[in-house]
């Protein structure tokens, strides 16, 4: 096979992969107004009267495309709408609290470090008896406080909080060596 015959070949297998694949889209209006649109009519609730589009039936082959709802949706002047708002509200409060509960604690634990860091740091400066005693539990009290941070870090990776909040929290424990 010549050289010119192999690409001429590669360029019509090319063209003949690329080509677009079409897929008839069925639609129906429920009596709400809404529209549905599938690529599978069997889809479609009972009361859904069919749309057509151009004066065709819309008859293809199926595939995977569907824009179905999968729950009912409650209509505005029910009361579900104002029940689901206000759960949303409250969850949405619930993730603020936890996410400045996370905030306050990523705070405090730096603070206790660096605390604990003077405590130690004098007691290295003022060496007696007595600041041994200091020393041991200022490294005590830093090692609980690593543990903590850690524990904190992975609980914070674990949350689905957004970027901005997790970032902050974690500046804040930045302040504490691992």
């Amino acid at each position: 096979m010549s050289v010119v015959t192999k690409r001429l070949l590669l360029a019509a297998l090319l063209v003949a992969t690329c080509l677009p694949a079409h897929a008839e889209i069925y639609r129906c209006r429920q009596a709400s107004g809404s529209l549905l649109m599938t690529d599978d009519p069997s889809k479609f609730p009972p009361d859904c009267i069919p749309v057509e589009k151009n004066g065709s039936k819309g008859k293809g082959p199926s595939g995977s495309f569907s824009l179905m709802p999968e729950v009912q949706v409650p209509s505005v002047g029910s009361g579900d709408v104002e029940q689901a708002v206000r759960e949303q509200r409250e969850r949405l409060e619930e993730r603020r609290d936890r996410i400045a509960g996370w905030r306050d604690k990523a705070s405090e634990l730096a603070s206790q470090y660096e605390q604990a860091v003077v405590r130690r740091n004098e007691a290295y400066n003022s060496w007696s008896y007595d600041s041994r005693e200091v020393v041991r539990k200022s490294l005590e009290e830093m090692t609980r406080i690593k543990k903590e941070k850690q524990q904190l870090l992975q609980e914070v990776e674990k949350a689905r909080i957004p970027s901005p909040a997790r970032q902050a929290i974690k500046q804040t424990l930045s302040a504490i060596p691992n």
